[in-house]
């Protein structure tokens, strides 16, 4: 791949772990079942421009966030991150409403920022989420579009 998407904000792409300075390292370090996973995860979306989702077992949550902090950091990619639980709302995925001194604002959410920003979004604890949260993530992942509260719409740029 010629050019990589590079973040912007270098405070949102993770560091290497400090005993991995180089990509052979990384190499040496990872079981064939790692290395296959990223290697499809850099197909995916270097070379098909397609989103890619990692699901599995809760047991093994930590091995996939470490796969996608390592691919980010590896692609210089940024990333949001929402951890759900069952009290994740609509509100935890779209805009929250903030009072301040000159009024009230809608800020926006991390899958939100995401989307603007050509983000990694990553949903740690997405089999936790409840039903009335779905329809929200299901429109922002597969149809690329959401109503936001403060009347706008986030709309893919392929479809406008």
């Amino acid at each position: 791949v010629d050019n990589p998407p590079r973040g912007n904000a270098p405070h949102l792409i993770p560091n290497l772990p400090s005993r991995l300075r180089e990509f052979h390292e990384v190499n040496a370090s990872l079981s064939p079942c790692h290395l296959s996973h990223l290697r499809w995860m850099m197909q995916k979306d270097l070379i098909l421009g397609q989103d890619f989702l990692l699901l599995g077992s809760p047991s093994l949550a930590r091995d996939r966030r470490h796969l996608m902090l390592l691919y980010a950091s590896l692609m210089g990619r940024e990333i949001e991150w929402v951890s759900i639980t069952r009290d994740t709302s609509e509100a935890d995925l779209k805009q929250r409403k903030e009072v301040s001194n000159n009024g009230t604002r809608y800020v926006n959410q991390a899958p939100v920022r995401a989307a603007i920003h050509g983000r990694l979004l990553i949903l740690d604890g997405l089999e936790k989420a409840e039903r009335n949260v779905l329809p929200t993530l299901n429109n922002l992942l597969e149809n690329r579009e959401l109503p936001l509260d403060d009347g706008s719409m986030l709309v893919s740029p392929d479809v406008h």
